[in-house]
C-alpha cells in the first residue's frame, strides 16, 4: 500500500512537467521536458493558463444562441422579402390588367371578351359603369 502511494507521488501528469527551450550546437531550437545538457542556456516555458471550462461552455452556448437568433432573423427577412416581391408582382399584374381593361372599355361600342370565350357588346350605361370601376382599380393597384 505504501509503495503504491510512493509510486503515485512520482507519477506527475505530463501537463504539469516543466518545459525547456534552448538552441543546440547546430542552431536548432529544441523544446524538451528535461533541461539541456551541460552549460547551455535554457529558457523555462510557462504552461498555458488553465481554461475555465464552465465559462467557456457558457460563452459557446451564448454564441450559438446568438447565431441561431441571427439565422432565424435572416430567414424571416428573406421570407418577408419574398412575400413583398410576390405582392409587388401581383400588384403590377393587377395594374396591367386594369389598364388593359380600361383601354377596352374606352372604345365605344367595342366587343368585350367573356371568361367563357364569347364576346358581348355592352350598353353605354354598362360601359360607363365598367370605366368607373376600372379607374378605381387603377387607383388602387397602380400606385
Amino acid at each position: 500500500m505504501i509503495s503504491l502511494l510512493v509510486i503515485s507521488l512520482f507519477m506527475v501528469p505530463a501537463g504539469y512537467a516543466e518545459m525547456f527551450k534552448w538552441t543546440d550546437a547546430e542552431g536548432n531550437i529544441v523544446y524538451s521536458q528535461s533541461p539541456p545538457p551541460g552549460d547551455i542556456q535554457a529558457e523555462t516555458i510557462k504552461p498555458p493558463p488553465k481554461v475555465d471550462t464552465e465559462a467557456a461552455q457558457e460563452q459557446l452556448e451564448a454564441q450559438e444562441k446568438k447565431a441561431d437568433e441571427l439565422r432565424e432573423g435572416r430567414l424571416k427577412q428573406a421570407e418577408e422579402k419574398g412575400k413583398a416581391e410576390a405582392d409587388l408582382a401581383l400588384q403590377q399584374e393587377n395594374c396591367r390588367r386594369a389598364q388593359a381593361n380600361l383601354a377596352n372599355y374606352q372604345r365605344p361600342r367595342g366587343l368585350i371578351a367573356q371568361p367563357d370565350g364569347s364576346r358581348i357588346r355592352l350598353t353605354e350605361e354598362e360601359r360607363q359603369q365598367k370605366l368607373a370601376e376600372m379607374e378605381g382599380l387603377i387607383k388602387e393597384w397602380c400606385k
